[in-house]
């Protein structure tokens, strides 16, 4: 009877696992190109240079250009792969997929970044607005920020 049960529990812990098998890189490449995650890295470099232009704004333009250049989106895609595969089953990408491929798929996408924006600067108000109630609060307590070096 032990070993029945044993091999039992063997058979449901091999389904389990073999039910959580990783997705391939290229299903992953996949869910990236649908949801636009491969395209982030980019638009994240492109950001940097904006900010790496405004602390060096005497640098010519086609040092950025060039350095651009050098940029490999294939292995920037690649080095994020194995956190899908941590993170998601082939079962969870083959749905996303599915999802993403949908009507319902392709608005979030198409409207997601402007949600983000729209958040953002939203969030950014409400961190003004915690901010001066900061700032309110300590005075009230006696606390002088530009006495303790506080840079505002």
């Amino acid at each position: 009877m032990k070993k029945i049960v044993t091999m039992l529990a063997c058979l449901f812990l091999a389904q389990a696992v073999f039910s959580q098998t990783r997705p391939t890189p290229e299903k992953v490449k996949e869910l990236m190109q649908l949801t636009g995650a491969a395209n982030l890295g980019i638009q994240m470099m492109n950001n940097m240079i904006v900010e790496f232009r405004k602390l060096a704004p005497h640098v010519d333009s086609t040092f950025w250009q060039d350095f651009m250049k050098e940029v490999d989106v294939d292995e920037m895609e690649n080095m994020v792969i194995p956190v899908y595969q941590q993170h998601f089953t082939a079962a969870d990408v083959d749905g996303l997929i599915a999802f993403y491929r949908s009507e319902l798929g392709r608005k979030m996408v198409s409207k997601l970044p402007l949600v983000t924006q729209e958040c953002y600067k939203i969030g950014q108000q409400y961190g003004e607005k915690l901010g001066k109630r900061v700032v309110e609060r300590l005075k009230a307590e006696g606390i002088d920020l530009k006495k303790e070096g506080a840079p505002l």
